[in-house]
C-alpha cells in the first residue's frame, strides 16, 4: 500500500468513524456487507478483511460468531483493535502481497482501501486466487462520475478517484469476478470528520431518493463480485 500511518501516531481512524459522518458512512457499507452475508447464507465462512484497521467492520461480526481475520499495515490499527477486542486474529501486512495460500477464504472485505493500492489490477487477481470457488469479494470505491469531483480538493486527489463504476466492472472480469450488486452512496456534501447536525437529514432524504440505487454517478460504490468458475 502506498499509505502507511506512523506508529507513533493516535489512530485517527477511530475518531473519524465516530463522527456524524463517519457513522453514517459505516452504517450504509455496514448495511450491504450484512445484506449479502445472509443472501449468500455464509454463515460458517471464513473472512478476510483487508485494511480492516481498528475492527469497524470485523469486530461487529467476530462478535456475532464470524470467524473473520483482519490485515492491515498499520500497527497503531492493529494495536487499537486489540484493546477492543484481543481475542480477533490479526495479521500486520501489506495489501499488495497477500500471506495467504490460494482458496483460504470465503469473502473478502476491500473497504476504503483499494485507492491506496499501487497496482490494483494484480491485487483484484490475487483476492481472486486467495478465495475458495463461488468466494464473494466486496470492495468500494470512489467514482470519477460524480458531483464530488467538482470540489478543489478532489481535483488535488485524482488518484483517489481513479476509475468510474463500469470501468471498475471491467477489471473485475478481467480479474476472473462476476460482478453480482452495486450501491450507491456518500452524497451528503461533508467529510468524513463533519458532526454537522444536518448530515442525518441529508441521510434521510439520500434514503428517501432512493440514490444508492444510482452507482453510475454515485460518489462513492460498494459492490459485491462472485468469483467465477
Amino acid at each position: 500500500m502506498k499509505w502507511m500511518q506512523s506508529e507513533n501516531e493516535v489512530y485517527y481512524p477511530d475518531f473519524a468513524n465516530s463522527t456524524l459522518m463517519g457513522t453514517y458512512l459505516t452504517k450504509k457499507e455496514e448495511e450491504f456487507i450484512n445484506f449479502i452475508l445472509e443472501k449468500e447464507h455464509l454463515n460458517n465462512s471464513l473472512l478476510l478483511d483487508i485494511g480492516g484497521g481498528s475492527g469497524r467492520f470485523a469486530i461487529p461480526l467476530h462478535l456475532k460468531g464470524r470467524k473473520v481475520v483482519v490485515l492491515d499495515s498499520s500497527a497503531n490499527a492493529l494495536s487499537s483493535l486489540k484493546n477492543k477486542q484481543s481475542d480477533l486474529p490479526t495479521i500486520r501486512g501489506n495489501g499488495e502481497k497477500l500471506p495467504f495460500k490460494s482458496g483460504t477464504f470465503d469473502i473478502i472485505f476491500v473497504i476504503e482501501t483499494i485507492e491506496y493500492i499501487a497496482d490494483k489490477e494484480d491485487f483484484l487477481r490475487d483476492c481472486h486466487k486467495m478465495l475458495k470457488e463461488e468466494g464473494i469479494l466486496i470492495v468500494t470505491i470512489l467514482n470519477r462520475l460524480s458531483y464530488k469531483m467538482l470540489h478543489p480538493n478532489r481535483r488535488k486527489r485524482p488518484e483517489f478517484y481513479w476509475t468510474t463504476y463500469n470501468k471498475f466492472k471491467g477489471l473485475l472480469a478481467l480479474a476472473g469476478f462476476d460482478t453480482k450488486k452495486a450501491f450507491g452512496f456518500n452524497w451528503i456534501p461533508a467529510n468524513r470528520s463533519s458532526n454537522n447536525s444536518l448530515i442525518p437529514y441529508f441521510a434521510m432524504i439520500e434514503d428517501l431518493l432512493r440514490l444508492k440505487y444510482l452507482p453510475f454517478i454515485s460518489p462513492w460504490v460498494i459492490i459485491s463480485a462472485r468469483k467465477s468458475s
